[in-house]
C-alpha cells in the first residue's frame, strides 16, 4: 500500500482547508521480493485504474490531483483488484 497525504493545509475556526496539489507524480522504491503485476487506487466506490510504470527497483504512479489523501495498492497478485471490487459491491 502506498499512501499519498497532502500536508499543505491550514486551520480556521470553520475547520481544516487543503491547498490541492494539481499534479502529483509518485515514485517509490520496491522491495526485492515484490514483482508488481497490478497497481490501482482504493476509493470508497472500489478499486480505480491509475497510470503506472515500473522496473524491478521502483514504481512510478501518475496520481494526478490530490486534495487530502489517496491510497494506492501495488500487488503481485493479478486477481486482487477484482476480489476487492467484489467485496465493495457486497456492502
Amino acid at each position: 500500500m502506498i499512501f499519498a497525504a497532502n500536508l499543505d493545509y491550514y486551520h480556521t475556526l470553520q475547520g481544516a482547508w487543503f491547498r490541492p496539489i494539481q499534479s502529483l507524480p509518485l515514485t517509490v522504491e520496491l522491495p526485492a521480493w515484490l514483482k508488481v503485476a497490478d497497481v490501482f487506487e482504493i476509493t470508497p466506490e472500489g478499486p480505480r485504474d491509475v497510470k503506472w510504470s515500473g522496473t524491478r527497483e521502483s514504481l512510478s504512479i501518475d496520481a494526478g490531483y490530490l486534495t487530502d489523501v489517496r491510497i494506492f495498492v501495488a500487488s503481485a497478485a493479478h486477481g486482487l483488484r477484482s476480489e476487492i471490487a467484489s467485496r465493495a459491491l457486497r456492502r
